[in-house]
């Protein structure tokens, strides 16, 4: 072999190896481990099986992978599988290969980029096996195992002039029961995809490539800055490290080395509250989510400082409590949050419920078309497939439009949150609730996609007394209840002035009505 020709070689065993790589990801396999070109067997005990092992779990995949392009095309031959001077896949080193590494789980392909058999000699010991076994979803090749009692009879003994491997019995007093078991494991696969070796004009194998890469999801967000045959090119050149070093890799490594971001870019879904003055009611959060299932889809609304969040971000944690999968987005949590603008973004959205999706039911990512991909799209085909009660929280909508009016980067084409969640198919077992301010921009959900709106109610006295009692304020008596009844009234019911409220009488050495009502109408805070 030419030594160009060997550089073809080795730069097609990086591209197939990239292949069965990006098609492990492709299959949910997260946890597989990649050892290539390193040899796993001891001693002088050849490993032919060394190009490529893929471990998941107690399932490992062994490969040999032999090309040859159009120019120099090779033909697989009796002579290549008989003596082991050629291409080094001689039948009985092969066995010696799989007598050393074979485990109940484990299969031994030889993966040859070379045209069909097709002298007698060799095809009377090769029976065809079913397509299923081919290594391509898309792309056809021809899959054989060795028939052993075509190739080793017995009454009377013989191997039909295969004159290597009869040496090798005799000298080796190889049990044939044996040699039948590994024959049955061999897979040999031939007229494997060639390659250009170029992505730039690509063949079959490169096609193949790309076509992965795409539904792997790159060049849409949040792989968006990554264009595909730029992935491509540093994803074989990083496999061709991995086999001049030896290296054993898992998914994760090479998703790492190749900064393919795989958390669909969501941002920590996080709304505080001090749960030390945290006033919870179950009840009212049971009434509120059986409104909501019977609705579908709910506009939960309240004006500044009525509790929406609060009062959401509660219902999560009673959901949760009673084992109800819940997806949610903020798009606003704080005025010092970093995130401020990613929150409002269309992408960001798209990423934290498809991240939950993925996080809830993690068997889900193979039905995804674009694997690590978050768009409209991608989240219908998850929601289409999930089963058991499932509800969506968006908060905070009313501050789109204000994030975006104050922002030199954002564009009202990237926000489009509101025009997103109405393209959401919803099937029976989905709820979404929506949590904003009455604004105008909600109006088209209520009219033309059946949101019903539900006003969050205005706290009652007794919550008032609790949230007094949570704040421990000495001065304050809270069996006085003509006391707690003016300061329920001056907060007229909303929970962010009537924390305002306690704060200033925490600060105050004497708490009188008088000082009560010399504070300002909430409208005015």
């Amino acid at each position: 072999m030419s030594l160009n020709n060997a550089h073809e070689g080795y730069d097609y065993q990086d591209l197939i190896s990239s292949y069965f790589i990006l098609e492990e990801i492709l299959n949910g396999n997260r946890e597989s481990i990649f050892s290539i070109d390193k040899k796993h067997t001891k001693g002088d005990t050849p490993d032919r099986f060394d190009d490529l092992v893929i471990t998941n779990g107690d399932k490992i995949q062994r490969k040999q992978i032999k090309y040859s392009n159009e120019q120099t095309s090779v033909r697989l031959t009796k002579d290549y599988l008989s003596a082991d001077s050629h291409y080094k896949i001689a039948l009985h080193k092969l066995y010696e290969s799989w007598k050393a590494l074979n485990t109940t789980h484990s299969e031994f392909r030889l993966c040859l980029a070379w045209d069909e058999p097709a002298e007698e000699n060799l095809l009377k010991v090769l029976n065809l096996q079913p397509s299923n076994l081919s290594s391509f979803d898309s792309f056809s090749t021809k899959v054989f195992k060795i028939d052993i009692n075509k190739l080793w009879e017995i009454e009377p003994e013989n191997f039909n002039r295969w004159d290597s491997l009869k040496q090798y019995v005799k000298e080796n007093n190889i049990d044939r029961d044996e040699f039948q078991t590994f024959c049955e494991c061999l897979l040999i696969e031939v007229s494997l995809p060639k390659a250009s070796l170029q992505f730039n004009s690509p063949n079959e194998l490169e096609e193949i490539l790309i076509s992965q890469a795409a539904r792997l999801g790159v060049g849409q967000y949040p792989n968006d800055d990554v264009n595909i045959i730029d992935f491509l090119v540093r994803l074989v050149k990083q496999v061709g490290n991995y086999r001049t070093s030896s290296a054993v890799v898992t998914t994760s490594d090479v998703l790492k080395d190749l900064r393919i971001k795989t958390d669909f870019g969501e941002l920590q879904q996080k709304f505080e509250i001090d749960q030390s003055k945290n006033v919870k009611s179950d009840c009212k959060y049971s009434s509120f989510y059986n409104f909501a299932v019977s609705s579908k889809k709910v506009i939960l609304s309240g004006e500044p400082g009525s509790g929406k969040s609060w009062f959401l971000t509660n219902l999560i944690d009673y959901l949760e409590r009673n084992k109800t999968t819940v997806l949610r987005h903020y798009c606003f949590t704080s005025t010092e949050d970093e995130f401020i603008e990613k929150r409002v973004s269309s992408n960001t959205f798209f990423g934290n419920i498809i991240s939950g999706i993925e996080k809830a039911f993690p068997m889900l990512t193979k039905v995804k078309n674009q694997i690590f991909a978050a768009n409209l799209d991608e989240l219908n085909l998850l929601l289409q497939n999930i089963e058991e009660p499932l509800v969506i929280i968006v908060d905070g909508l009313d501050h789109i439009n204000r994030v975006l009016s104050s922002s030199i980067s954002l564009s009202k084409e990237k926000t489009q949150i509101l025009e997103n969640i109405s393209q959401i198919n919803t099937p029976d077992n989905v709820t979404i609730i929506l949590g904003s301010q009455p604004v105008d921009e909600l109006n088209f959900l209520k009219n033309d996609f059946s949101y019903r709106e539900h006003q969050l109610p205005a706290w009652n006295i007794q919550d008032t007394k609790e949230l007094v009692i949570k704040h421990g304020i000495t001065q304050v008596d809270c069996n006085d209840e003509d006391l707690i009844t003016l300061i329920h009234e001056k907060s007229e019911g909303n929970p962010l002035y009537l924390t305002y409220i306690l704060l200033t009488l925490e600060n105050s050495k004497v708490v009188s009505n008088d000082l009560i009502h010399s504070l300002p109408l909430m409208i005015s805070i």
